[in-house]
């Protein structure tokens, strides 16, 4: 029996050290499997990628529609709408100043133009149908005249937009004016007066890129060559009056102060 015990013992040594010898692995025992592990309560399993979007026989995609972006939600949506163009306004405005024909008896018309950033050039004419009234001056009744008027402002605006929003101008004024008497249609006199000054107020543009314009403002003007203007009259109830006392025979005073008040309140468009 221990013949036989050490026989195959012997043998299974020489079939070993043959097999290692010939670059053969050892017998190894057979891997055991994992045990299977079960998901978690809740656990719901993942599905794979599908796109949203038409299936089969749908066709193609209506214009406006984009291919799938990442994201993991896929399919076609609406392209994003583009931007706004940007505003236009504002170049230029033309404008109308009522408030003129009842203070100052005259007709205006006023253009301005942006022209660099802030800044901005106008140009006023007016027809005068009568002496303008002045601060703590005018004309008495009976005297008439006729003449016109012109001047130009540089305005810079405090806001993105040059014609819209707040402003402040630097003014200049010349006015030209045949006075005489009306009864009598009498001489003609000449009253020429340049004065500048200064201007404060606001425009409002009713329109994204223009459109209907109300502007507003008030501000103050100093008249260097006023002087007191005298209008030959005839016998009667003007001769000798005016100036605060008794003028030449046949002649009326009419007062001209060197500071005047100036005041907008224009209509009109800008593009």
């Amino acid at each position: 029996m221990r013949a036989t015990l050490a026989s195959t013992f012997a043998a299974v040594t020489l079939c070993s050290s043959a097999a290692l010898a010939q670059g053969y692995p050892p017998p190894q025992y057979p891997p055991q499997p994992y045990p299977q592990q079960q998901p978690p309560p809740g656990y719901y399993p993942q599905q794979p990628y599908q796109p949203y979007g038409p299936g089969p026989g749908y066709g193609q995609p209506g214009p406006g529609y984009q291919q799938p972006y990442g994201g993991g939600y896929g399919g076609y949506r609406p392209a994003p709408p583009p931007p706004p163009p940007p505003p236009v306004c504002c170049s230029g405005s033309v404008r109308i100043n009522p408030l003129d024909i009842v203070t100052d008896k005259s007709v205006p018309l006023e253009a301005e133009f942006a022209v660099i950033g802030p800044l901005s050039v106008q140009a006023d004419v007016a027809y005068n149908f009568g002496i303008p009234p002045t601060f703590g001056g005018g004309a008495p009744q009976g005297i008439a005249g006729a003449g016109y008027s012109m001047g130009g402002k540089v305005g810079i605006w405090f806001t993105d937009d040059p014609l819209r929003g707040w402003y402040g101008k630097g003014v200049l004024r010349f006015q030209h004016i045949n006075m005489y008497e009306k009864a009598t249609d009498g001489p003609r006199t000449t009253m020429n007066e340049l004065g500048y000054g200064a201007q404060l107020g606001h425009s409002n543009v009713f329109g994204r890129d223009g459109g209907f314009t109300l502007s507003w403002g008030i501000g103050i003007i100093y008249v260097a060559n006023a002087k007191n203007q005298y209008v030959t009259v005839s016998d009667g109830p003007y001769a000798n009056d005016g100036c605060g006392g008794k003028g030449p025979t046949n002649q009326l005073c009419i007062e001209r102060p060197k500071l005047d008040l100036l005041g907008q309140l224009a209509i009109g468009y800008t593009w």
